[in-house]
């Protein structure tokens, strides 16, 4: 009798059990328990997804704001870049010019030169400071290094007349000639002072 009774018992846990293929569970005979199955973990993929599109996405934010604050070097095609709104030298010599080009031919473009979007045209770039290397890369073929910054046309000019101020390389006629250039553009007087580094004095002479 308790032989039936053990058989009857097996036979009604294997009518309840379910089949294999349903089966969503692992049994564990050691513990006497049943192990869930491990499920996919989508989620988690897509997590991740998410963090690494976030994260691309704040990269490409951070390079934005760099290049608006013209804190960032960027390549540009130097057949891009048109010469800045006033001329500031008379002419450079074949040798001045041959020397550039060969240092940056050997050492590479060490200084970058500093460039405005063009005011009309969004395509290009308008040089402020960096006439020569930018002639000079030109002539090599390669792309010039540069910075791109949001300039007025006074923020150009003075740029660029303190950059040549601080290299020291313009002769006294060709800053006469920057000065009468931009008095002849209109700018006012204190901008002309403030892209020659000198006082009314100075200017008057």
């Amino acid at each position: 009798m308790a032989r039936k009774n053990l058989f009857e018992l097996s036979e009604a846990a294997g009518e309840q059990a379910p089949p294999d293929a349903t089966r969503t569970s692992l049994v564990r005979p050691l513990m006497g328990l049943d192990r869930p199955l491990k499920p996919g973990r989508p989620v988690g993929a897509i997590s991740q997804s998410l963090e690494n599109i976030n994260s691309r996405a704040q990269r490409a934010e951070e390079i934005e704001r760099k290049l608006s604050e013209g804190q960032a070097v960027v390549e540009l095609d130097p057949s891009l870049i048109d010469q800045s709104i006033v001329v500031d030298r008379l002419g450079v010599t074949d040798e001045r010019r041959t020397a550039l080009v060969e240092q940056i031919r050997e050492h590479g473009q060490q200084v970058p030169i500093l460039v405005r979007p063009h005011p009309d045209d969004s395509a290009r770039y308008q040089v402020a400071y960096g006439h020569r290397r930018l002639a000079a890369v030109r002539q090599l073929g390669r792309m010039v290094r540069a910075v791109v910054r949001e300039l007025t046309d006074e923020q150009l000019v003075v740029s660029q007349g303190q950059e040549n101020n601080s290299r020291s390389d313009l002769s006294y006629i060709e800053r006469c000639y920057f000065a009468a250039k931009l008095e002849a553009r209109g700018f006012s007087r204190d901008i002309i002072m403030a892209s020659l580094g000198v006082d009314k004095a100075a200017l008057s002479k």
